[in-house]
């Protein structure tokens, strides 16, 4: 294999590895907000029980449970908003062509492609590090979310012996 061919073979992989990782960062993005979703759902209805606590009488256990759930989905809320939605730079598939075309520099074709398959492998290693923390902080929300249920049931024991 010759250098030209083996320079097609590595940019044709490395295109392919971009788009793997650039479609891998919009399913990250549409699993956030699907989980983002579910929890202002979760939020919105532990809310609509935990506002018998300004009833008059004392609250029930299961009452203190319902605002302490409210309290906890909701701040799950915000740290997947924080940590997985906000807007940061993603990288492009392509460079853009003026970068690309630069006759000044009188590089050859060869080298030029040499260049730009090191900007490549940047693009690539950007975006693999964009993607790992999303990846991280989505199952840590998605595992503590499923916790819920546990935490409302310790509220209510607390707040039955209390």
């Amino acid at each position: 294999m010759g250098s030209s061919e083996l320079l097609d073979f590595a940019e044709k992989a490395g295109y392919e590895n971009l788009r793997g990782h650039l479609a891998h960062t919009e399913t990250l993005a549409k699993e956030t907000t699907t989980t983002l979703t579910l929890l202002l759902a979760g939020t919105g209805a532990a809310l609509g029980y935990a506002v018998k606590w300004f009833e008059p009488g004392p609250a029930t256990p299961s009452v203190w449970a319902a605002a302490v759930v409210c309290l906890w989905l909701a701040t799950l809320g915000v740290i997947l908003t924080l940590r997985c939605l906000r807007v940061v730079k993603t990288e492009m598939l392509y460079n853009e062509p003026l970068n690309l075309y630069k006759p000044e520099l009188n590089l050859p074709m060869l080298e030029a492609r040499h260049w730009e398959l090191l900007n490549l492998q940047e693009r690539i290693s950007l975006t693999k590090a964009r993607n790992r923390p999303i990846s991280i902080w989505l199952d840590r929300i998605r595992i503590s979310a499923s916790a819920t249920p546990l935490i409302f049931l310790i509220v209510a024991g607390l707040a039955a012996c209390l």
